[in-house]
């Protein structure tokens, strides 16, 4: 195993299985039996030793920065909640239903206003759009449109003709390498 590999590996895995023992001074031995040759290296290679001894004093530190303990009271105040909203409600069926006909009548006035305001606000814009209209065709067929289009279709022509020009000569370049060596 190479050093790459192991520290790519070693970054894989979870913290919790990185380290023997919890602290920094085991190097986070990695002790899984489903993959001896990460302890294999990290027994053999010092470098790899140490910069697994740095690894697990890096999560230490940010253990030790990000995690924070909740508050004492919060325990308490999570248990009262489902009692507060696990009490009957005290409205009659007639109230319950005065309410949902109220938020019916609301939803239906809502709907009504969004209209009213889309059609005084098309009203007062479809006037000066119809007006404008017949010069928008003149200008979508005007001779300057075609014109640009036929630019746009021969700049892109160009550019793609001098990506294959560049390709054939990389293709074509000698290879600087010694006789009897293959390129790779």
């Amino acid at each position: 195993m190479i050093c790459d590999e192991f520290r790519r590996r070693w970054l894989d895995a979870e913290p919790a299985t990185r380290r023997e023992g919890g602290s920094a001074s085991t190097a986070g031995r990695h002790r899984d039996a489903t993959d001896a040759g990460l302890a294999m290296h990290l027994d053999d290679c010092p470098s790899c030793s140490a910069w697994a001894a740095g690894q697990v004093a890096l999560d230490d530190a940010l253990a030790s920065a990000l995690l924070v303990a909740a508050p004492a009271e919060l325990s308490a105040r999570l248990a009262r909640i489902p009692a507060a909203f696990g009490q009957p409600s005290t409205e009659t069926a007639g109230q319950r239903a005065l309410g949902l006909a109220f938020l019916v009548v609301l939803a239906l006035g809502a709907i009504g206003v969004s209209g009213a305001a889309v059609g005084i606000v098309l009203g007062l814009i479809w006037p000066a759009a119809a007006d404008a209209l017949p010069t928008l065709t003149l200008i979508l067929d005007s001779p300057v449109v075609g014109y640009y289009q036929n630019v746009a279709s021969t700049l892109l022509e160009a550019l793609a003709t001098l990506v294959l020009a560049a390709l054939l000569i990389v293709q074509l370049q000698p290879s600087h390498a010694p006789p009897g060596e293959s390129q790779g």
